[in-house]
């Protein structure tokens, strides 16, 4: 049908009211292989394909034409899950990638460089990646995510897998977002920090303008009602500080 079309004098041009909506990208999303091999052959490319495809067989194809057009887009989808999960050179490795041509704003299904980093709480590597021009208000394919919610996340549960984060990262990258005008957190994220214990982040956020009363009252409608005397105390008392 691609072929029926060209044949016939069709031009394809982007849709710019609709540009998620190209033929590549639509191919890609559903798993259309001949689809795909049809338009990288017709010179149609997009480098937002990739990250769209789950196909395997599509997937190969979109990187070897990205490669051909000597996009690092490949590279990026490749590279940036195992930069961000070296806690030691994550960030040189990220310097070095970004020097190549990689995308500090790459987004894929559903993570973009700075999430990943947020969600260890890379507090070296957070910073390279905004000196670079990652933007906090850049989201995954899938869905719109607040990077304050990758940073503290988990609900307010002792045992949500940060329990072992330090507290100065945890606030000094809350620090880092704010200075990137990612704008406040939503009120249940700092409760969660408070329950989590991690004072100076509570502090960073109530003084950059966060309403105490929202998160005392988010404290309430969340708080178990069998919450030990003792925690409900050290709760209050960071979010009262």
């Amino acid at each position: 049908m691609i072929q029926f079309l060209i044949d016939r004098g069709v031009k394809w041009r982007p849709l710019t009211q609709y540009p998620d909506y190209s033929a590549l990208l639509q191919a890609a999303r559903n798993g259309k292989r001949e689809s795909v091999r049809k338009l990288l052959e017709l010179g149609i490319y997009d480098n937002r394909a990739l990250a769209q495809a789950k196909d395997p067989v599509i997937r190969e194809l979109l990187e070897d034409g990205a490669r051909s057009k000597g996009d690092r887009v490949a590279d990026d989808e490749e590279l940036w899950p195992a930069i961000c999960s070296d806690t030691q050179k994550g960030w040189l490795r990220a310097e070095q990638h970004i020097a190549r041509g990689g995308n500090a704003n790459y987004r894929s299904q559903t993570w973009t460089p700075l999430l990943l980093a947020l969600r260890s709480c890379n507090v070296t590597l957070v910073r390279c990646l905004l000196s670079h021009g990652a933007d906090p208000k850049i989201y995954p394919i899938q869905f719109i995510v607040s990077p304050y919610d990758e940073l503290i996340g988990g609900g307010p549960k002792e045992d949500n897998g940060k329990a072992n984060v330090r507290d100065e990262d945890v606030a000094e990258c809350a620090r880092l977002l704010l200075q990137a005008h990612a704008g406040l957190p939503w009120d249940e994220l700092v409760m969660i920090a408070a329950w989590n214990d991690w004072a100076k982040t509570v502090a960073v956020f109530l003084d950059a303008g966060v309403p105490r009363d929202a998160v005392l009252k988010d404290f309430e409608r969340y708080a178990i009602p069998s919450l030990r005397d003792k925690k409900r105390a050290q709760v209050l008392r960071l979010i009262q500080q």
